[in-house]
């Protein structure tokens, strides 16, 4: 089966299912790879800056605190 690259197109039910349940391998498209490394060096460079972001510096709901 070939390997399915995320980031192409909207997964559909029967991708998330061959993942899931045969196994299928994933990998990052060359484009969503480049977004992924773009949104992390966002966010370090503001962690950098102390600026507070809920979820990524702080947690979620009970974690929050």
């Amino acid at each position: 089966m070939e390997t399915l690259k995320l980031g192409q197109h909207p997964l559909t039910l029967e991708e998330v299912s061959q993942v899931a349940f045969d196994l299928r391998k994933v990998e990052l498209s060359p484009g969503a790879e480049s977004r992924v490394r773009k949104a992390h060096d966002f966010l370090h460079s503001e962690i950098r800056g102390h600026n507070t972001f809920y979820g990524v510096i702080s947690g979620f709901g009970v974690a929050a605190g």
